[in-house]
Formats: C-alpha cells, sequence, structure tokens
C-alpha cells in the first residue's frame, strides 16, 4: 500500500502551533487534530510491539516519522517502537537518525523521550550493537557535550554543571550546585527526567564492555563520582512527583 501521510496542510498547522505550546493558547481544530494524530501514534506503535515483521516494514515509514518529530503527537515513541528489540532494523541505523535526534534536543528541549530513543539504538536481547553504540558516543558525547550536564566530586559532595543556554536553572545559580539540591528543586520535571535517562543512555553506550567509549564515559563519570552517588542517602530519598527517581548509577 501507500504509505501513509499527515497532509501537508495539517502539518504545517501543527509546526505553526508549536511554538504556542507553552502558553496552551492552540485553537480548539488544532487541539482535536492532534488527539486524532496522538491516538494514531498509539496504534501504531500496538501494532509493532513484540512483531518484528511489522517493524521491518513500518521502516519505510521511519523519514515520514522523522518530519512529525517535536509536533507533539508521540511520533517519538512510535519511532522508538520501530528499532526496539529489532536487529535486523537496528542494523539499518544511520548517521541522519542519530542526528535528527540530537537536532531535537538541542532546539526542541532536554526530554527524556529522545535520549530514550537513542538507548534503544545500543542493544538488542541483552547485546550491544558496537556501530550504534560508536556512532552515538561520537555524535552526542564528543560533538556535542553542551547537550549535557557535567558532574564532579568536590569535598565529598557531588555538584552539578550544564551549559547556560541549555540548562538555564544551572545559568541562574552561577553555573552549578549541589546534585541532590538540583534534582529536588529543579522546577522543570522534563530536565530531571533527561538527566536520569541520560545517565541510562552512558550505561547503554558501555554495555558489553565497550573498549572504544569507555574512555569518554570514564571522563564523564569516573568510578569515585558513582561511588559517591551510589552511597548518597540523600539522592534516594529524593522524590519527584511523589514517586522515587530511578537514577542509574548501581
Amino acid at each position: 500500500g501507500s504509505e501513509p501521510s499527515v497532509p501537508s496542510k495539517a502539518q504545517q498547522e501543527l509546526s505553526r502551533s508549536a511554538s504556542s505550546m507553552a502558553t496552551g493558547a492552540l485553537p480548539s481544530s488544532v487541539k482535536e487534530m492532534k488527539r486524532a494524530l496522538t491516538l494514531c501514534m498509539v496504534l501504531f506503535r500496538h501494532l509493532l510491539r513484540g512483531h518484528d515483521a511489522n517493524k521491518d516494514y513500518a521502516m519505510r515509514f521511519v523519514p515520514r516519522l522523522q518530519l512529525m518529530l517535536g509536533l507533539g503527537i508521540r511520533s517519538a515513541g512510535a519511532l522508538t517502537e520501530v528499532f526496539l528489540e529489532n536487529e535486523s532494523v537496528l542494523k539499518l541505523v544511520t548517521d541522519k537518525h542519530v542526528a535528527k535526534f540530537i537536532s531535537l534536543i538541542r532546539e526542541v528541549g532536554r526530554q527524556a523521550r529522545y535520549t530514550k530513543f537513542l538507548t534503544v539504538l545500543c542493544q538488542c536481547g541483552g547485546l550491544p550493537i558496537r556501530v550504534n553504540q560508536w556512532r552515538i558516543c561520537k555524535m552526542l558525547v564528543h560533538e556535542a557535550p553542551e547537550l549535557l550536564t557535567s558532574l564532579k566530586l568536590e569535598a565529598g559532595r557531588v555538584l552539578v554543571s550544564g551549559d547556560r543556554q541549555y540548562f538555564p536553572v544551572l545559568g541562574q545559580v552561577g553555573g552549578s550546585m549541589e546534585l541532590v539540591e538540583w534534582l529536588a528543586h529543579c522546577p522543570c520535571d522534563d530536565t530531571v527526567g533527561y538527566f536520569e535517562s541520560c545517565l541510562g543512555l552512558f550505561a547503554a553506550l558501555a554495555e558489553g564492555r565497550n573498549l572504544r567509549n569507555a574512555p569518554a564515559l570514564s571522563a564523564r563519570l569516573p568510578y569515585p563520582l558513582l561511588e559517591a552517588m551510589a552511597k548518597d542517602e540523600r539522592l534516594r530519598a529524593v522524590q519527584r512527583g511523589g514517586k522515587p527517581l530511578g537514577l542509574a548509577v548501581a
């Protein structure tokens, strides 16, 4: 069959409305369109879940799904499902796929759903996909470090810092603050979720004793730092929305 697509007029309308999403001032027609398209994405994910043949077929729709990213209709989740635990599909990943999600992190926002997609590319059935691990580490950790927070151990305290453009809360306090305080009081849940998902991504980039990625990851998260985080009872006690954080440091 022919490739399903969002009509160009509808896509343009959603794109124009994206900048006004924060204000909640969307026309009712756009809200209805977004609701319908979001339900389509949910259905798409269910059709793919646990079905490798459907995932293989869905690869032809990846360029179209990429065009829908950032429109607020859960297309990132749909793309993630295409690649999840499907070795034949994961071997088809290119720099363009990774670059698109790094661009979203930079331009749309630091959001966990984008790093979770990159994490999915790193392994299949518990085994690492080396070429994707190398690709993501090079393009994100080496070439776009400003999109990541940095941690350091100082006098027994774990401090977090970040680029002022992409982590403005840290910029307002001089560029760094104690990690436990930042996690507890950062006003943006998306940013905290992004930080958590980045830790999971770093673990995925190192999975299977990836020696090529190890130097960059060890420099970013040295063992004494991880040990201090794992032993910090205050970090384990931090909650957001009544739920404990799931920091992947063990």
